[in-house]
């Protein structure tokens, strides 16, 4: 279905389904139907203010960057992935997923949001199409945000997506 989404992501109008949601259920619902469907080795933990229950975004889409983001860390980690989320006093929200794993060399770091970009690993089968992170870079777009990706705290790569009022 990753092609199946992408094509339409690439549609050049798109009408977001803004609205209110709960972030303290959506984003450990999320990590958890991840935990499941990938390896138990990897433990996912979440982070999520009590105060996240008014969080502007499409849902739907935005459940998607988080599936993704999750996806491709638990592809990575050697045992921890952790998702925090934080809607800072002027209203932008901020989302990270970190990681354990290898990293993504600084000089990748733009590239891996192209479309049907997989980096090369040695001993590494590919998997997927290389679509997961230029979805998550259109959502994120749309709702007038931006991605990134540097080191992570836990070693690894660590994914930040901001969005909200006045993100530059």
């Amino acid at each position: 279905t990753a092609t199946l989404d992408y094509a339409i992501l690439e549609r050049a109008e798109v009408a977001l389904n803004l609205g209110e949601h709960d972030f303290t259920q959506m984003l450990p619902a999320v990590a958890e139907a991840v935990q499941r469907a990938s390896r138990t080795e990897v433990a996912i933990t979440c982070e999520v203010p009590p105060t996240a229950t008014r969080i502007k975004c499409d849902a739907h889409l935005m459940e998607t960057v988080v599936r993704n983001l999750l996806y491709n860390a638990t592809r990575y980690a050697r045992s921890q992935i952790r998702v925090t989320f934080a809607k800072h006093p002027d209203g932008v929200c901020e989302l990270r997923v970190d990681d354990d794993g290898p990293g993504i060399p600084e000089a990748d770091r733009e590239r891996v949001f192209g479309s049907f970009v997989q980096l090369n690993e040695s001993g590494r089968r590919k998997s997927g199409y290389g679509l997961g992170l230029a979805i998550v870079k259109r959502i994120v777009e749309w709702h007038g945000g931006s991605v990134s990706v540097s080191d992570s705290p836990l070693g690894g790569a660590g994914f930040r997506v901001v969005w909200g009022p006045h993100v530059a």
